[in-house]
């Protein structure tokens, strides 16, 4: 009573359809067979002494299993095709759902009722025999995914992890299956009720049976890892499901050194993955522009490497260079600015070369790649860490040929051009530092100072505590002031439209 049934993807089963039992087993090895039948006639005993009774059409899946110590043993399930949902007739725990480990918190019995739809149409993926397509069904994912497409569409927070394209090649392939066999016709046509897809064929449809398996499977996932119909489920791809993850004193000491840059890259990556889950959609554009800017790094900091040779090959700054046990603090900065530059270049090189193809990879490579770089304790902070080296080494290039450039300013020259020299020193600073303080919001150990300057900048509180602009403010800072509020104002309501 057992039929060979081959996979579309090429792998082999049997099936037997009186029993409605699948296996992966070779049944043609003798020994694989007998085992197979034995473990039939178990269950089916077990079921008859405790009075059992399965509804008709349930299927039973058997496979042969070695355990650690080599001896061999036969797992199983049933699929409830009515319920959608696979079952077993003992006690389960966690570790029959791989997932469980990737989503914490499933304790709801409606969110565990996801997971095992899930896992039914992954059933229905595996074995395409196991479950006829309906025009109902074909209905129901073409509903799944014109809600994708139309959340996709128009939020940019959508929790869909597909592209637009991607969703309406789906729907393509839906409409495909639909119209591909005579019963979708007559059904149209004499209105009859819905009609297996490949009732009419000779054959049993396995790709299309496949394919809706897949898609219906990888949506039902997605409930799961969403917390649909869940208090607090998440309904934007930037929410966090559960408590935001506080940094580290790892990051929280790096991240002055190097410019708050780990900051920064740390927020990027929580664009792209929340809670362990990757934002597909935004993969792409986000290494590309990692690329780019680790590409203009390595550009910016070949400049200041070439400034500093010519620097050092100026006769007045390397005047001491046949004395190898006295160097001047003008070369020593330029020393450190060379080797900081040339840092940062290499770095930049190697972050580039290994994430170049990061742009075209799979959902499932993309996911591995996270995974394998989130710490326990640390989790992305590492990882922003090292993004931000280019950068960060940059920077120090760059302090340290200014630092080189002032003590030869200093060292050797008159008060007039000392007091030239700190004048434009403090003013270039002064501008720098305001660039940076108006620039780095990534960053919270900064808002007492941002407080400060903006109680400072355009009111000021009277003696019986009301606001006013100070009665010394000019009128082209009055309008200014004005036009700030006005854009502040606006800048608000645009954003209440488009939430």
């Amino acid at each position: 009573g057992w039929t060979r049934c081959q996979h579309p993807e090429g792998a082999q089963y049997f099936f037997h359809e009186e029993k409605r039992v699948f296996t992966d087993a070779n049944l043609f090895d003798n020994a694989s067979l007998t085992f197979i039948h034995e473990n039939i006639h178990k269950v089916h005993d077990f079921l008859r002494v405790h009075s059992v009774h399965l509804e008709p059409g349930v299927d039973l899946v058997l496979d042969e299993y070695v355990y650690a110590d080599g001896s061999k043993g036969c797992q199983y399930y049933f699929v409830n095709h009515q319920g959608r949902c696979v079952f077993w007739i003992d006690n389960g725990d966690s570790d029959l759902f791989p997932v469980t480990q990737e989503v914490k918190g499933m304790t709801s019995a409606s969110h565990i009722r996801h997971e095992l739809e899930a896992q039914y149409w992954l059933h229905c993926e595996y074995y395409p025999r196991a479950f006829e397509v309906t025009h109902e069904i074909l209905d129901e994912l073409r509903d799944i995914v014109l809600h994708a497409l139309g959340d996709v569409f128009t939020s940019s927070t959508s929790t869909v992890s597909w592209k637009l394209d991607d969703l309406k090649n789906m729907i393509t392939l839906i409409d495909g299956c639909a119209s591909g066999s005579l019963g979708h016709h007559l059904h149209l046509l004499i209105h009859l009720p819905a009609e297996n897809v490949g009732k009419y064929s000779h054959e049993k449809l396995s790709g299309s049976n496949c394919l809706v398996g897949r898609l219906m499977h990888i949506f039902s996932r997605s409930r799961v890892y969403h917390f649909h119909g869940e208090p607090g489920a998440r309904l934007n791809a930037d929410q966090s499901v559960h408590d935001r993850h506080k940094q580290t004193m790892f990051i929280k000491i790096l991240s002055p050194l190097l410019f708050y840059a780990p900051n920064f890259h740390l927020s990027r990556l929580h664009t792209i993955s929340i809670d362990g889950l990757i934002r597909y959609r935004e993969w792409p554009e986000f290494f590309m522009g990692l690329n780019s800017e680790w590409g203009e790094f390595i550009l910016y900091a070949t400049v200041v490497l070439t400034a500093n040779v010519a620097f050092l090959a100026i006769q007045s700054v390397d005047s001491d260079g046949n004395n190898v046990h006295n160097r001047s603090p003008t070369q020593l900065s330029s020393y450190l600015s060379i080797l900081t530059s040339i840092g940062s270049i290499i770095m930049g090189l190697l972050l580039g070369n290994h994430h170049r193809d990061q742009v075209r990879v799979s959902i499932s490579e993309a996911a591995n790649f996270l995974f394998n770089r989130t710490r326990p304790t640390l989790g992305l902070e590492t990882l922003a860490v090292m993004y931000s080296l280019p950068y960060a080494m940059l920077i120090w290039s760059m302090i340290s040929f200014l630092v080189a450039f002032f003590f030869m300013c200093f060292e050797g020259s008159d008060l007039l051009t000392r007091t030239l020299v700190a004048v434009v020193w403090i003013g270039v600073a002064l501008l720098i530092l305001w660039c940076v303080f108006r620039s780095w919001r990534q960053s919270r150990d900064w808002d007492w100072l941002y407080a400060l300057i903006s109680s400072l900048e355009c009111t000021d509180t009277s003696e019986d505590g009301e606001s006013r602009y100070d009665e010394a403010q000019s009128e082209p800072q009055a309008w200014w002031a004005v036009l700030r509020a006005f854009t502040r104002r606006n800048g608000s309501e645009q954003a209440a439209l488009n939430v």
